[in-house]
C-alpha cells in the first residue's frame, strides 16, 4: 500500500514541475495555467503509442489501484524513473530561469 502512495506522490511532483517551469517562462498566470494544462494533457495522448506506454509518467496515475489488484511494483519503475528525472530537470530549469529574472 505504501508503494502505491509513493508512486502517486511521484506523479504529483511531476505535475507541479511543469507548473514551475511555465511560471518562469510566461508573464501572466493565465498563460502559465494554460501551458501547464497543455503539457499535462499531452502525456496521456502520447500514451496512445503502445511501445512507450509503460515508460510515460502518466502510467503512474492508475498505479495505486493496479498495485492493489495484484500488478507488481517493478512494472512502474521505468515510469517512476522517467518522472523523477523529468521533475528534477524541469525544477532545475525553473530555478535557473527564475534566478535570472529581474525583480
Amino acid at each position: 500500500m505504501l508503494d502505491g502512495l509513493l508512486l502517486g506522490a511521484i506523479y504529483l511532483v511531476l505535475a507541479v514541475a511543469p507548473s514551475a517551469l511555465t511560471a518562469s517562462c510566461v508573464k501572466n498566470m493565465l498563460g502559465a495555467v494554460g501551458l501547464t494544462a497543455v503539457i499535462l494533457i499531452a502525456l496521456p495522448i502520447t500514451a496512445m503509442v503502445h511501445a512507450i506506454t509503460n515508460w510515460l509518467p502518466s502510467a503512474l496515475v492508475n498505479a495505486p489501484v493496479s498495485l492493489l489488484a495484484g500488478r507488481g511494483f517493478a512494472h512502474y519503475l521505468p515510469a517512476a524513473g522517467i518522472a523523477l528525472a523529468a521533475s528534477a530537470l524541469l525544477l532545475f530549469c525553473a530555478v535557473v530561469r527564475l534566478g535570472a529574472r529581474e525583480v
